[in-house]
């Protein structure tokens, strides 16, 4: 009894690990970015290959392409081209959410996305 229980613990073990190594961000992702000028509901797209994290962001001024993308250990970092500048993002990806920061001319700015069904 106690060999069956320990090999039941040992392949629920292996899949959690198994699980946890394949999962990523890779998905659509939406949430609302709150700051001092107002609110906006902001659609991110992200796709992961290895390290290298693509993607984009649409918000109600259109779209744009994620720059310098990068995934790893759950941290998630890229820029976004804004007139001629990029501004750098960082995030953090928990599974069933992902948290967006970044400062903006505006101050501080922190977004929390869900991921969309």
């Amino acid at each position: 009894m106690k060999n069956k229980f320990a090999f039941t613990a040992l392949l629920l073990f292996c899949f959690t690990v198994c699980f946890a190594m394949t999962a990523d961000p890779t998905g659509k992702w939406t949430g609302v970015a709150d700051s001092a000028t107002g609110s906006m509901e902001v659609t991110y797209t992200f796709k992961v290959e290895g390290q290298k994290l693509t993607g984009s962001i649409e918000g109600p001024e259109g779209s744009l392409d994620l720059e310098n993308g990068s995934y790893k250990d759950s941290v998630l970092s890229f820029d976004l081209p804004i007139n001629g500048r990029l501004l750098h993002q960082v995030g953090k990806y928990y599974g069933d959410s992902v948290t967006i920061d970044f400062t903006a001319r505006i101050g501080p700015i922190h977004i929390k996305l869900l991921k969309n069904k």
